[in-house]
């Protein structure tokens, strides 16, 4: 893949309407925007909020294949074709069976390059705006999550570039633009 595919981005849609539920649905978006996305793996991810507007990151440990002690959103690797409950079984796995997440809507969907143990690898990662609905999280496996963080949206935006997964600071950075420090559904017209 030529670098300036993967330096583009697909514009973010950040609507319910478009909130791209299945993998047919994204490839069909992607093609739509003029991506060749053949070799590609596909990812979700979660920024994932408790009631109070705060984010949750996990800290990848030592036996993630990228990314290693960086901060990032919880997800992982599509295997099906549910994007939706794939982000949810995500989260479950990293964070406990006893949690349970609402997906509220697209905030991303973007080419990135993951330098991974044996050389870099090119994935679309798809990140939901999430709340979570129930349970106490805590890092289920500490071989892949050191540690879950709860943060204030001002500390995200002030977290170094080189501290944050390349997906997460990519959203990080869209989620700003909109929201700025703002909780999503704290919104007029948005959820409550």
């Amino acid at each position: 893949h030529s670098g300036a595919v993967l330096k583009a981005s697909v514009t973010p849609l950040g609507t319910r309407a478009r909130l791209l539920r299945t993998v047919p649905e994204l490839k069909a978006y992607l093609d739509q925007s003029g991506y060749d996305v053949m070799g590609y793996r596909i990812a979700v991810e979660a920024l994932l909020f408790d009631p109070n507007g705060k984010l949750l990151l996990q800290e990848r440990g030592p036996e993630c294949r990228d990314e290693v002690g960086k901060l990032e959103c919880i997800g992982g690797q599509v295997l099906g074709d549910d994007l939706v409950d794939c982000t949810s079984q995500h989260v479950r796995r990293v964070a406990g069976e006893g949690v349970s997440i609402e997906v509220d809507e697209l905030l991303d969907v973007q080419p990135t390059r993951f330098v991974e143990r044996h050389g870099p690898e090119d994935w679309i990662t798809v990140c939901y705006l999430c709340r979570l609905t129930g349970g106490e999280p805590r890092p289920v496996n500490p071989g892949k999550t050191t540690a879950l963080v709860w943060l204030d949206l001002a500390d995200l935006h002030a977290i170094a570039d080189e501290r944050l997964s390349r997906s997460t600071s990519r959203a990080r950075d869209i989620y700003r633009a909109k929201f700025r420090t703002n909780p999503y559904f704290s919104h007029a017209g948005r959820l409550a």
